[in-house]
């Protein structure tokens, strides 16, 4: 296995060494003259690598966007899950969104839940809880189109259909080295493509400590009149653009635990921007093993005569206080100032200490 020089991770590894969770079942190597492995000191559970999900590789999967603004296997998928929503007047939901807009008083507190109790709420506020059922049971077939080598391991650009959204585009940064890995999800902001995820976000750095990330590419994602078109119309369906950004997320997620070189237990999300506030609503309603993120939203961001962007929901903007209150969060969660300012170094000290245990 080649062995990679990662200035400070070796320090912190010393410093943070002790007995870690109950999943990393693997022993630590002696220290090879001062130089961490290319990949972590865990093993697989006891079944395996490989979860129990429907994943089947396919070949020549349509492309992801169908049209050039990315629009249309969302409004197909609002018709397809017309039997799901209860339909809202266009007219009755504008004015109930800039009533909440313009509201300076806030929204009530909502109730002390217990996790569970609060996952359902959340699961049911995004109006597309249909989605998140038999999810890992659900066929969701995969093409790797490109495969390119990179100094920290490959690069690997899947196309992923699913019967509910269509095809989409996942990036997956894998590290060098055998596995398993511990996996991170990860979602750009708006106006963002997968690579800023990888460039300027710092994700090739994180890879670097042995951490597979799968970057969904995203979808009507501008802040633009297509994200708006999308937004608007899941709502008037009574639907959800953020609950159907969270089941992308589910569905990388689920991609990760398919690999036999990722730990299906050690999957956790990561965002930045727009991405962020998805992936804290995420969190909540997937089994996430952590969570990275450098902004909280409160699901309710609109422009007046502008764009609607897609975390937009009046049911889970009245949830927004407890989506993000942290100290009722049930793994660990890393905030970080917007846009990562300290760089991956706090990043990379939490994902081992409070994520790996080491």
């Amino acid at each position: 296995m080649r062995h990679l020089a990662l200035p400070g991770i070796w320090l912190l590894l010393s410093a943070c060494a002790g007995a870690g969770p109950d999943f990393a079942q693997g022993e630590r190597p002696a220290d090879p003259e001062g130089e961490p492995v290319a990949r972590p000191w865990i093993a697989c559970p006891e079944g395996g690598c490989v979860a129990d999900v429907h994943v089947l590789q396919a070949t020549d999967l349509p492309p992801p966007c169908p049209d050039p603004d990315c629009v249309a296997e969302y409004l197909a998928f609002a018709e397809a899950a017309a039997d799901f929503g209860v339909p809202v007047d266009p007219a009755g939901l504008e004015e109930q969104v800039l009533a909440l807009h313009h509201n300076d008083q806030g929204v009530p507190a909502p109730p002390d839940l217990e996790a569970e109790a609060l996952r359902e709420a959340l699961i049911w506020a995004t109006d597309t809880g249909f989605l998140f059922e038999g999810l890992d049971e659900r066929e969701l077939l995969l093409e790797v189109v490109q495969t390119v080598p990179a100094d920290w391991g490959w690069e690997e650009h899947l196309v992923v259909r699913d019967p509910w959204i269509g095809s989409l585009e996942m990036v997956l940064l894998r590290p060098l080295g055998d596995g398993p890995f511990p996996g991170l999800v990860a979602s750009p902001g708006h106006g963002e493509d997968w690579w800023d995820m990888r460039d300027a976000h710092f994700g090739d750095q994180l890879v670097l400590g042995s951490w597979a990330i799968l970057i969904v590419d995203p979808r009507a994602s501008g802040a633009d009149d297509a994200e708006t078109l999308v937004t608007r119309t899941l709502l008037e369906a009574g639907l959800s653009f953020a609950g159907v950004r969270v089941y992308e997320q589910l569905l990388a997620r689920k991609v990760l635990r398919w690999r036999d070189d990722v730990h299906p237990d050690l999957v956790a999300v990561w965002g930045h921007s727009g991405g962020s506030v998805i992936a804290n609503l995420s969190v909540r309603i997937g089994d996430f093993a952590a969570l990275v993120s450098d902004l909280q939203g409160e699901y309710l961001n609109i422009i007046p005569d502008g764009p609607w962007l897609d975390e937009t929901s009046p049911a889970l903007h009245a949830w927004h206080a407890a989506i993000n209150d942290r100290s009722t969060l049930d793994v660990p969660a890393w905030d970080d100032d917007y846009g990562y300012p300290q760089g991956p170094d706090p990043i990379r000290a939490f994902l081992y200490g409070d994520v790996l245990g080491f």
